[in-house]
């Protein structure tokens, strides 16, 4: 439930920051096309869904088919609420591509994640080496630790300086 609520209160927070200055400016600042054709649509809004579904996934991880039936839920809303409106213009092959950057932005995050556990983890292993050779420079012998990575599950021989 925490999910949903997440989710929507992003999605929804960005949609009226948006909304308010597309109003304001009288036009919509995210729609420049980058590639428009019968079948491709990216655009400035296609960053919006890689940043809002990667910042998700880093905080939710292994969730996909969750957030993915959020996309989809939110792209069909969006394609309804679109339909006949002048305040903006939603075509299908537009809500696929959506669908696909919520995809790449999910993975985005979740790789962002798991590349910062691992960087942690080598930092604590180094903290660890570094103690560890300082206790066994004391004591006069060598240690055999081994502790295995969160991400990988490899198992690394503690380093000695």
């Amino acid at each position: 439930m925490r999910n949903a609520i997440l989710f929507v209160a992003i999605s929804t927070t960005s949609v009226i920051v948006i909304h308010v200055t597309q109003h304001l400016l009288g036009w919509d600042p995210l729609a420049v096309g980058f590639i428009n054709g019968p079948l491709v649509s990216i655009d400035s809004w296609s960053l919006v869904h890689v940043m809002t579904f990667a910042m998700i996934s880093y905080i939710y991880p292994n969730q996909l088919a969750l957030f993915s039936m959020y996309g989809v839920i939110w792209e069909v809303l969006e394609f309804i609420l679109a339909g006949g409106s002048n305040f903006w213009e939603e075509r299908g092959v537009n809500s696929l591509w959506d669908l696909w950057f919520n995809l790449a932005g999910y993975r985005l995050g979740e790789w962002l994640l798991l590349w910062e556990l691992e960087r942690r983890w080598l930092r604590e292993q180094q903290k660890r080496a570094r103690e560890g050779a300082t206790a066994t420079v004391a004591a006069g012998g060598e240690t055999g630790d081994q502790r295995s990575s969160p991400v990988t599950g490899e198992s690394r021989p503690k380093r000695t300086l």
